[in-house]
């Protein structure tokens, strides 16, 4: 019998008890390839964001930074982020993820260790979500001490009990869903789940709220998102990239309202929250200080030249040139050196030239000339 769909076919797969028959469309097979391979690109997309963001932060922050206690949060959230990114995106290789597993929900051969890496995965999630939420906790510190007294222990209030209510509530799920990885028996409660996803959505769209506070002051107060002549403070600074960039974690979260085919908003609203807020502090402190370290160093070579001969032995030596004159004598001492190769000024050569100085010997010379003047009574 000819098909008139070949495309839309469907083939049958026999249970585990022999009688049991499970229709399996061609279609649906096409949806389950095509959700593993978009996953497991997005989840690389993630480790590689925050590999490499976690390079930044270890090799440009100034050693001063690591001081505080932000600083390290960053850079454990980012660790732990890329050790569950990765424990997610094994499990596509693992026998969770197998054909006849997945279609006939069937997971009496799920390896052990597959087990294992599941819960850890699971564990690794809920220890993120506590750091993001102690990072956006930080970050809100440092906009409310920029408000009123009332205003600032309101927001503190507030905060507090909206990270505590999501994190009370993630750490129910979470014990839900390492009880049924261990089982394969028990069913987590949907109402838990549902709230999980509420309360990560709340915390995340009222601290963006909170950051922005400071953001729309500055609009209402200027009409303009330049800064005034007094400048911005590396506070203010900070405020306002942390309330820009927190959009797009906003974005993510908003989109797990919706059921996507092929895209895990979830695991992204995290990961742009632990990759947007150390962006927007070194964003402010690089606003807040545009001449780097190095910037400065070489603008103070350039302009002092380079010295073989320390200033104290110099000094010395027109002190005593003028303690062995009985007259009143007045000392100009001139002292050249070879300069760096960044920058030579041409008048400098050229006066280097007519007192017959070689630029490369790298040696100091004082030049003293003594103006005596007689004081007639």
């Amino acid at each position: 019998m000819a098909l008139s769909d070949p495309f839309s076919q469907t083939f049958v797969l026999i249970a585990s008890d022999d009688v049991t028959e499970i229709p399996v469309a061609v279609a649906d097979v096409n949806e389950f390839i095509l959700y593993s391979v978009k996953t497991v690109i997005n989840y690389g997309a993630q480790i590689g964001s925050s590999f490499i963001l976690l390079l930044v932060l270890v090799c440009m922050t100034p050693s001063a930074r690591f001081l505080k206690l932000s600083q390290w949060l960053h850079i454990a959230a980012l660790t732990v982020n890329i050790i569950r990114m990765v424990l997610l995106t094994v499990f596509f290789t693992s026998s969770w993820n197998e054909f006849y597993t997945f279609f006939a929900g069937d997971y009496s051969r799920v390896a052990p260790q597959d087990l294992q890496c599941s819960v850890a995965s699971e564990i690794a999630s809920l220890a993120l979500f506590i750091m993001v939420q102690a990072v956006l906790g930080l970050q809100a510190w440092a906009t409310v001490n920029l408000l009123p007294a009332v205003w600032k222990w309101s927001s503190v209030l507030l905060s507090a009990c909206v990270s505590f209510a999501a994190i009370g509530i993630r750490v129910a799920s979470a014990v839900g869903q390492i009880r049924f990885i261990l089982t394969l028996s028990y069913t987590p409660s949907v109402l838990v789940a549902l709230l999980t996803s509420v309360m990560g959505g709340v915390s995340i769209f009222y601290y963006c709220a909170l950051f922005n506070v400071k953001l729309v002051s500055h609009l209402v107060k200027n009409r303009s998102f330049l800064p005034t002549r007094r400048g911005l403070s590396a506070v203010e600074v900070l405020v306002i990239t942390n309330g820009i960039l927190m959009i797009i974690p906003v974005t993510f979260a908003g989109f797990g309202w919706r059921n996507w085919q092929a895209f895990e908003p979830g695991s992204l609203a995290l990961t742009s929250v632990i990759l947007f807020l150390p962006l927007g502090t070194l964003i402010a402190q690089r606003i807040a200080t545009p001449e780097s370290y190095y910037e400065v160093k070489a603008r103070h070579q350039t302009c002092t030249g380079r010295s073989d001969m320390p200033f104290k032995d110099i000094s010395q030596i027109g002190s005593d040139a003028t303690e062995s004159n009985a007259a009143t004598s007045t000392v100009t001492s001139r002292i050249e050196a070879g300069r760096s190769r960044v920058a030579i000024d041409p008048i400098d050569l050229e006066l280097r030239r007519l007192d017959g100085y070689d630029a490369e010997m790298g040696v100091v010379r004082v030049n003293r000339e003594f103006d005596r003047r007689e004081d007639r009574v």
